[in-house]
């Protein structure tokens, strides 16, 4: 697999566990990611529908 078929494929993994993570509607998600051959981290923002306001990852409504 190359390099950008590899990166896709995380890109899709990390977008997937994202959306699963907000139980609420949301439009848009801003996620930075950084990852080594030990691990990762990610972290992202996202909008409600029809707000600019940006929600920070840890501010998850149950």
């Amino acid at each position: 697999m190359i390099f950008e078929e590899k990166l896709s494929q995380m890109y899709n993994e990390i977008a997937n566990e994202i959306s699963g993570m907000i139980p609420v509607e949301w439009e848009k998600v801003y996620t930075i990611a950084y990852v080594d051959d030990e691990g990762g981290e990610v972290v992202f923002n996202y909008t409600k529908p029809g707000s600019d306001e940006l929600n920070y990852y840890t501010y998850i409504p149950r």
